[in-house]
């Protein structure tokens, strides 16, 4: 992982998002699958509500 930020919503602060930033798309997805076997172990015991992950490619971006 390179870089990442964390927002959560103004309404739910219990609903949390997370991005991350790798070199790869393999590299996102490997991590992706070592997360969601974390999550089967022990989101419940944590209590994650539907923890999700997905692979995407940013296409542009640009900071002002």
């Amino acid at each position: 992982m390179r870089a990442y930020r964390v927002g959560r919503s103004p309404d739910d602060p219990n609903h949390v998002l997370v991005d991350l930033e790798f070199d790869s798309a393999a590299a996102a997805g490997a991590f992706g699958d070592r997360l969601r076997a974390i999550w089967a172990e022990a989101g419940p015991r944590l209590g994650l509500e539907s923890p999700s992950a997905r692979v995407i490619e940013v296409v542009e971006t640009h900071a002002y």
